[in-house]
């Protein structure tokens, strides 16, 4: 891959090393979900979109929503995404 070039400077090339996944979570009528379609982001409670790495650790995570996670809502908002993070890296 070549670098971006501009008149006035150059970007060098850096390798990439670590894979973030981003998978989002919707809390609706109680229940989690992931990949939810449009019309079930706009009646979610909440909305919680976490990026893991190959090793599962989360490298980033934004809040979306009027609602709330419950302390357990979110571990399982993480197991959620670390288990399709795994299923999505499979078929990269």
């Amino acid at each position: 891959m070549k670098p971006p070039v501009s008149e006035e400077w150059t970007l060098p090339e850096f390798p990439v090393s670590k894979k973030p996944v981003a998978v989002t979570v919707v809390k609706l009528n109680g229940v989690m979900m992931v990949d939810a379609c449009l019309e079930e982001e706009n009646i979610a409670e909440a909305r919680l979109t976490i990026s893991t790495l190959e090793d599962g650790s989360i490298c980033a995570m934004q809040k979306g929503g009027s609602g709330f996670f419950e302390r357990e809502e979110l571990e399982k908002a993480y197991e959620l995404a670390r288990k399709c993070g795994e299923e999505l890296r499979k078929k990269l």
